[in-house]
């Protein structure tokens, strides 16, 4: 399955606290990969300020997109997620290969930015309008989001209580609890949760040329 993510509007940014940032580069792709047990083909810069990469199960599509959107903050990120085989030999890198999952990814990263969309999927069949609804929707609240939610959001994904959140932010917990709760915390890690269920239904990367295999 590939992932494609590219950076919408102006090749210049500023954070919120006026670093001007630029879109995605070699080096800001290399701090995504590989990652280990997730990665068919790590993040490859491939297109001006377009990235992709292969994932081996699309039920990983959610961990990836929260990885990518830490490591690359502060920069505003578009993505297409498209399942389908490969033609190609698998390589480390997503240089030189193709197929309809790259395909499908093109097509989705390209009708997600004539929608204004965080995230579209192509190639899920009948589950690609409830996939999309749902990333619809978590896109939506995300860009509400200020740095310091993003931040919080993203230790709470991994760490188990407010509390260890509060302990690596160095924050009282009552000001994480207020945070997450003003970023629809819950709201956003149920949709995650249903779209990770939706997304393990459909298999994972098989050797180029496989007859039904999926990417």
């Amino acid at each position: 399955m590939s992932n494609s993510g590219k950076a919408p509007g102006s090749s210049a940014r500023t954070s919120a606290d006026g670093r001007r940032l630029g879109p995605p580069t070699s080096a800001s792709c290399g701090r995504l990969g590989p990652i280990d047990g997730i990665l068919a083909a790590d993040f490859t810069l491939t297109l001006g300020d377009e990235f992709q990469a292969l994932l081996l199960y699309p039920s990983d599509t959610m961990d990836v997109l929260a990885e990518t959107e830490h490591e690359l903050k502060g920069i505003p990120l578009r993505y297409g997620v498209g399942l389908g085989c490969l033609s190609t030999d698998l390589k480390s890198k997503t240089i030189g290969m193709d197929g309809p999952c790259f395909h499908r990814a093109r097509e989705a990263i390209t009708k997600g930015r004539r929608l204004g969309r965080w995230a579209i999927v192509s190639g899920f069949g009948d589950d690609d309008n409830l996939l999309n609804a749902v990333l619809g929707l978590i896109g939506a609240i995300r860009s509400q989001w200020t740095d310091i939610q993003s931040e919080t959001v993203y230790l709470a994904r991994s760490l188990d209580t407010h509390k260890d959140v509060a302990r690596e932010l160095g924050r009282h917990t009552s000001t994480i609890s207020k945070a997450l709760k003003s970023a629809s915390f819950e709201a956003v890690d149920a949709g995650e949760r249903a779209a990770e269920l939706i997304l393990s239904r459909h298999g994972r990367t098989t050797p180029p040329h496989a007859e039904h295999g999926r990417a």
